[in-house]
């Protein structure tokens, strides 16, 4: 009894003093309530003046990249993608990879986008291929990111405004993003990122958090799902935008639930109480599964086809050589975000060498990151006081992320993309903020100190950025940039040697293809693109032969040898390699076209129609095919049905100068010379290009109108001096006009430098025969 009245007595005791701790507590948190409230009240109008400020940052950075044009492979995903034109069939978007192949096909690169394809289907529905809509949708697209990454923060990470703010403003403005922003390509990117942030407050906002520590329930079991749902979504944006599951996941392990999972690692058997916890985590497992088994499905059970200037060390037979060159490229991706100062638009062969020895010095900056990764993560295990929130969803952000880039768990078709750091940045931002908060605590910094000292931050970032926002205006910038940054990198002189090709600077493009082929004589594409320039038929061939040789499933090489034949004349050889470009590029307009000019050589004319047919209905909104078609149905004496596919041509593309003048020629000679007069005016009205006006003056003359052919030809002469054929028509109507010293000069003039002109010498005995210089 005396025990019983003791324990009875402590417990009384023992409720007394629980009961004061709790009014205590209740008090304490009263008052925090009515501080928090207050600092609400008086910090409203910084909160305010915070975002505004940071969506100004985000805005202002990137207005110079406004007037760029599309370009590198914002070419293949917008202007060369049937998805995108309207043109196309919207079903086509959901079965065909980013780049408009089907995800079936072995060249694919299987990246899998459909509601990013469908973002640029609707700008061009807007306005076409003008590249401003699709800036500004970029850059309105990164400033509500910096908007819902300041959210985040603002509450859920932070416990007050600076850090928060801080944070958002370093993401806004750093120019690890250019590619991701000024390239209209990088949209994947930014909109996953959207997605991303939305998703992941979803999956934070859901959860009760009234009781921090302990394993929380669902607030709201409908904001989980849609959380759930969101990011399924953000991996048909781009592919990693599944992660954001494993950040909530984490996230809800190592903050919100710190104790149950303490426990859990402690006595390393589930227990009771961390069933919410387990069951929210089963649910995002079976989500990401799915995703998962719906993205193999989508790639036909198939993995990517990738050449070893993608990624040279997934090609090394070393093992410790991939792993070395691996964990370095992680390295070098979180130097990028320290030190942003070396960017590249691509970073492809010889730009990195791969690391074969461990004793090679960059295995150090390797191991650097390791200790500082490992120093985080065990703070962050090993500290006895609650997890600290901006550390863990730092960390996370930061490698969760990025995982799927880092090659460790599968092989990338890239060596590093700075696009692919715009989600991890986020948390390097959380971090840096972080750091600096953490300073003004332990170092007694007052608040304006540390802003002072982040803006100072922000404004050396964003005069980066606005530079090299510069640098995407044009294929001549980027390109050239490349080189200034990485003259080493085969690729970059390979897009600049493309790019002098299409301008018309050939000296320039040759010097820039040798360059590509001695930096890395295996990039097929190089030698394939330089034997088009090459005037040696010799040499030329030899470099197709090279390319096929390199990569037998080269189109372009298979293509441009089957020309190369079939000007020798070597009918059956072109027969076989155009063929072969067809059956590797089934798509491919001009290899249908060639191929059916061959049999036309071969009097095969059933294939020649069929395959002038087959390019019909491969680009049937492409004037030049039709104009192609009738062009061979002219020469098989078809007139009539000729006449009906150039009408077409010119119907489809009313500016398609060259079928209007097929057409008005072969109206000529129906004798339906008013019909053709009135088509070679509106070619005119076109451009009154050279050879259109000798056309037209050839027509006028024939028609016995040789003032207005006169006017013509001297329009023509004057545009282009050099121009033997039309020197010698202008001659012709001089002659008819009895100007024969005029007309005799000319001719003189075009045998002095083309002295086989079989033209201009029947012309001149013509002219001596008129005037009895029977010997001459």
């Amino acid at each position: 009894k005396q025990t019983m009245a003791v324990n009875r007595r402590n417990s009384n005791q023992n409720w007394t003093k629980h009961h004061q701790n709790g009014t205590k507590t209740l008090n304490n948190n009263n008052i925090h309530k009515q501080k928090s409230s207050r600092d609400f009240k008086e910090n409203n109008g910084y909160i305010l003046v915070g975002y505004f400020f940071v969506t100004f940052a985000a805005i202002a950075c990137y207005l110079n990249s406004v007037k760029g044009e599309l370009v590198h492979d914002d070419i293949f995903a917008i202007k060369n993608n049937q998805d995108v034109s309207p043109n196309g069939s919207l079903s086509q978007v959901f079965k065909n990879d980013f780049w408009g192949k089907s995800m079936s096909d072995n060249t694919s690169h299987k990246s899998y986008r459909p509601l990013c394809v469908l973002t640029f289907r609707l700008n061009y529905l807007v306005h076409g291929l003008h590249p401003v809509g699709y800036h500004i949708v970029n850059i309105c697209l990164h400033a509500v990111n910096t908007i819902l990454l300041l959210n985040l923060c603002h509450g859920l990470v932070f416990d007050c405004l600076l850090p928060s703010f801080v944070t958002s403003l370093l993401f806004a403005v750093h120019p690890i993003h250019t590619e991701a922003v000024s390239g209209v390509v990088g949209r994947a990117d930014v909109l996953a990122c959207t997605v991303f942030l939305i998703s992941l407050q979803f999956y934070i906002r859901s959860i009760d958090t009234r009781w921090p520590g302990e394993c929380p329930t669902l607030r709201s079991p409908c904001l989980f799902l849609v959380s759930l749902l969101l990011g399924g979504t953000a991996m048909l944006v781009k592919e990693h935008g599944v992660t954001v599951l494993g950040v909530g996941v984490l996230y809800d392990a190592w903050v919100l639930c710190n104790k149950t999972t303490r426990r859990v690692l402690e006595e390393k058997w589930p227990t009771r109480d961390c069933y919410p916890l387990l069951k929210r985590i089963t649910l995002v497992v079976l989500v990401v599964l799915l995703c998962v088994c719906f993205r193999v499905w989508m790639m036909n059970r198939q993995s990517p086809a990738f050449t070893e200037q993608d990624n040279p060390a997934a090609f090394s037979p070393f093992r410790m050589t991939r792993v070395l060159t691996y964990m370095y490229l992680i390295s070098l991706n979180c130097w990028l975000l320290l030190y942003p100062r070396v960017l590249c638009y691509d970073w492809q062969v010889g730009s990195i060498p791969i690391i074969e020895q461990p004793t090679d010095l960059r295995n150090f900056a390797t191991f650097l990151t390791i200790c500082a990764m490992g120093f985080i993560l065990y703070h962050i295990y090993a500290t006895k006081a609650p997890v600290s929130r901006p550390e863990c969803l730092g960390i996370t952000l930061l490698v969760v992320p990025f995982l799927p880039a880092s090659n460790l768990f599968f092989t990338v078709g890239f060596v590093i993309a700075e696009r692919i750091l715009y989600i991890p940045s986020m948390g390097y931002c959380v971090l840096l903020a972080y750091g600096l908060d953490r300073l003004t605590i332990n170092f007694r910094w007052k608040p304006r100190s540390a802003l002072a000292v982040a803006m100072a931050m922000a404004a050396i970032l964003a005069g980066r950025t606005v530079v090299r926002n510069q640098v995407w205006h044009s294929r001549e910038t980027l390109f050239k940039s490349g080189i200034e940054v990485l003259p080493n990198n085969a690729k970059v002189h390979y897009n600049y040697a493309n790019y002098l090709k299409d301008v018309g600077k050939t000296t320039e493009a040759i010097k820039h293809y040798e360059k590509a082929i001695l930096l890395y004589p295996k990039h097929a594409s190089a030698h394939n693109n330089l034997g088009t320039l090459l005037n040696n038929s010799l040499e030329a061939e030899d470099h197709f032969w090279r390319a096929i040789a390199i990569n037998p499933q080269h189109a372009g090489a298979h293509f441009n040898l089957g020309n190369v034949m079939h000007a020798k004349n070597k009918l059956l050889q072109a027969e076989k390699f155009l063929l072969e470009a067809i059956n590797l590029e089934p798509n491919s307009v001009d290899s249908y076209t060639n191929l059916a000019a061959v049999y036309a050589d071969l009097k095969e004319f059933t294939y020649a129609d069929t395959y002038y047919r087959k390019a019909l209905q491969v680009a049937p909104h492409d004037p030049n095919c039709f104009n192609n078609y009738g062009v061979y149905l002219n020469k098989i004496g078809k007139p009539e049905q000729a006449l009906k596919y150039y009408e077409r041509a010119y119907t489809i593309d009313p500016s398609h100068q060259v079928s209007i003048v097929n057409a008005a020629r072969l109206l000529r000679s129906l004798e339906r010379n008013i019909e053709a007069e009135n088509l070679f005016r509106s070619a005119l009205w076109i451009e009154r290009n050279p050879g259109t006006l000798d056309l037209a003056g050839i027509f006028y003359f024939n028609t016995a109108e040789p003032d207005t052919a006169l006017e013509l030809f001297q329009e023509a002469l004057f545009k282009d001096p050099h121009n033997a054929d039309v020197k010698v028509h202008y001659a012709q109507v001089l002659t008819s006009l009895k100007q024969y010293d005029k007309a005799e000069e000319l001719i003189l003039q075009v045998l002095e430098t083309q002295i086989d002109h079989v033209e201009a010498l029947k012309h001149l005995a013509n002219m001596y025969g008129i005037l009895k210089k029977h010997s001459l």
